[in-house]
């Protein structure tokens, strides 16, 4: 029964992992290549008919040199920093979940605490993994039950709050905005006359974008 757990949160645990490299994954575009016109010179046709006794040196034309300092400078930049820290951290991931250590166990959840407090997982593919984590850490089925239910039931609450946080209802002066929009389009929907340089959709606009200012107390996106 153990080694079918083991089985299983393996191949959850490199799933879900597979799923996470290939978002962080940025796309790229098609390149078509275009066509190479050659154009040949006086001097390369006339190396062409002479024997050369060593490299040909044509004025003007100098080989690109690169030298340790190019190449640390490469490494440094940030965008080529950030990948290799994406992939650093994924192998990290895989590797541990493929053979699971009790004493890198603490450091790969807070590596995907961080992985999604840094909002490079989703929610759900950072509850996956830490379910599979709890999988690995519990020495039995009904402890394994009772830390995955706690956690979840975690994961549940913070919905619920990012839920009533953005819902409009709880805004301050939602309510009052709601009154004054339907008196207004009422008033403008019944007029036939507005003032100079404005439509019945332009007149109607600025006054509910004026009222939201008041409702509110400062301009909405």
């Amino acid at each position: 029964m153990a080694t079918k757990r083991l089985l299983l949160v393996t191949v959850t645990g490199t799933l879900v992992l597979a799923a996470l490299w290939w978002r962080q994954q940025s796309p790229r575009d098609d390149v078509t290549a275009a066509p190479v016109t050659t154009t040949t010179t006086t001097h390369e046709r006339a190396a062409a008919n002479e024997p050369s006794n060593g490299p040909t040196e044509f004025p003007g034309r100098t080989s690109p040199t690169i030298t340790p300092q190019d190449g640390d400078d490469l490494l440094a930049r940030p965008e080529v920093v950030a990948y290799l820290t994406r992939e650093s951290e994924r192998q990290q991931l895989q590797d541990w979940f493929a053979q699971p250590n009790e004493a890198e166990a603490q450091a790969i959840w807070t590596l995907i605490e961080e992985l999604e407090s840094q909002r490079r997982v989703l929610g759900a593919e950072a509850l996956h993994l830490k379910l599979a984590w709890l999988e690995i850490d519990s020495e039995t089925a009904d402890e394994y039950n009772q830390r995955a239910e706690a956690l979840m039931a975690s994961y549940r609450a913070r919905a619920e709050a990012a839920r009533e946080q953005n819902d409009p209802r709880t805004t301050p002066g939602y309510t009052s905005y709601r009154e004054q929009q339907a008196a207004i389009v009422t008033e403008v929907m019944a007029m036939t006359q507005f003032p100079a340089g404005h439509t019945r959709q332009s007149y109607l606009r600025e006054r509910l974008l004026q009222a939201r200012i008041t409702a509110y107390g400062e301009e909405q996106p």
